[in-house]
């Protein structure tokens, strides 16, 4: 038999181990799953970025050789 002092902090023990347990089926293991379909996404989204900034340069260098402005 337990003391009677200890009879609080078990029954608080127990209570947190239950919880911590059923938060973490409520909540999963903490992996992300998948997902890569936004990876793509912003991979893609770089790489148009940095066509349309290379083509904006071949422009105005283009347009600046025209007006006789040397690069």
């Amino acid at each position: 038999m337990s003391a009677p002092g200890l009879a609080l902090p078990l029954l608080l023990a127990q209570a947190t181990a239950e919880h911590v347990e059923e938060m973490s089926r409520a909540v999963g293991t903490g992996r992300i799953v998948g997902g890569w379909e936004y990876v793509w996404a912003c991979y893609l989204i770089a790489w148009i970025g940095i066509a349309l900034y290379a083509v904006s340069l071949w422009a105005r260098r283009r347009a600046g050789s025209k007006r006789g402005i040397a690069a």
